[in-house]
């Protein structure tokens, strides 16, 4: 009726009375999608309800973006990311989505590059859970604090990671099933590991 879009977000499924029109409604059909610039929350299912999507980008009103964690099989082929450069809460540089207000980096891609203008200080929990199948390799920039629970859980591909001396933190399964990580370089200002940070997988060689 000509009113604006001001929200994207379903309820699971199972709890809905009825199916949104976005659930199963042939989402394998959906590569690419355009967030308008009146929206202002969006809920990123729509990475695992459009498991062929490629590209997203994100208008210049979003305000608030929930992360979820992201299903087994789904963002298989998700790799870019724009945002408008007129939102001022969120930022697409480096092929990734970066929350301003917190310095966090909330989803990457397996074409990712981190941003090294200071702007990245957390990679957050799950960020790298739709490059878990193609990200080989990935520089992690001087200025990163804190890598977030399970940020890089899954990533099948990933054969060594080097940690900046900013690092201070390494959460709980960070690096969970990473099945081919060999070689992990610990930068000088680590204060905490947490015990899970290899979950699953047989500790790589770990140089300090």
């Amino acid at each position: 009726d000509g009113l604006p879009v001001t929200r994207m977000y379903n309820k699971s499924h199972w709890d809905a009375e009825y199916h949104p029109a976005d659930v199963y409604f042939g989402s394998s059909y959906v590569k690419h999608l355009v967030i308008s610039d009146t929206v202002k929350y969006v809920d990123s299912s729509f990475i695992s309800q459009c498991p062929y999507i490629e590209s997203v980008y994100i208008g210049a009103s979003v305000e608030n973006i929930k992360t979820i964690h992201f299903n087994p099989g789904y963002g298989v082929y998700f790799s870019k990311i724009e945002v408008s450069p007129d939102n001022p809460y969120y930022s697409g540089k480096g092929n990734c989505l970066v929350d301003l207000r917190s310095k966090v980096l909330v989803i990457g891609t397996h074409k990712t590059v981190i941003p090294d203008d200071g702007s990245v200080e957390i990679i957050g929990s799950n960020a790298f859970s739709p490059a878990k199948y193609w990200l080989g390799s990935i520089v992690i920039p001087e200025g990163v604090k804190i890598i977030d629970f399970d940020a890089f859980g899954d990533c099948d591909k990933l054969g060594s990671v080097i940690l900046p001396d900013s690092l201070e933190v390494l959460d709980a399964e960070a690096f969970s099933s990473c099945k081919n990580l060999k070689k992990i370089e610990l930068g000088t200002n680590l204060k905490a590991i947490d015990v899970t940070v290899f979950y699953a997988i047989h500790p790589p060689e770990v140089y300090y």
